[in-house]
């Protein structure tokens, strides 16, 4: 009995110790298009995101600030990962594209669904 509750124990710490080190994700590749059916000013994310997914069958949608410094291509190629630099929830779409921008240099950031919160999303030109 003496060797069966070591061996358990030596088990149970070898797997504690593994599930300890962080296993890398890796980055999707999501292709960015304008929405075909959203009309007009795209200010709630969370209204974009469920259009999206229930008009145009997209994994998710969401606002992203356009004008002449940050046009994009109707279809880009961008590769969508966790913000390394933000913390906490994401609840403003605005202020997770800002700090993608100017800590990260992605091309755009956007809060989306992460679980049962919400994460900031960084998307980088691949």
């Amino acid at each position: 009995m003496a060797k069966f509750t070591t061996t358990f124990a030596l088990l149970f710490a070898f797997f504690i110790l593994f599930a300890a080190f962080d296993v890398p994700m890796a980055e999707a590749k999501v292709c960015q298009l304008r929405s075909k059916t959203w009309s007009g000013l795209c200010l709630n994310t969370g209204n974009c995101s469920r259009q999206c997914k229930q008009q145009e069958d997209a994994r998710f949608g969401a606002c992203h600030r356009q004008g002449i410094e940050t046009a994009k291509p109707a279809e880009t190629a961008l590769c969508e990962r966790h913000s390394k630099t933000w913390t906490g929830p994401c609840f403003v779409t605005e202020n997770c594209d800002r700090q993608c921008r100017e800590r990260e240099g992605a091309s755009s950031g956007a809060c989306h669904r992460d679980g049962l919160g919400f994460a900031c999303f960084c998307f980088f030109n691949c």
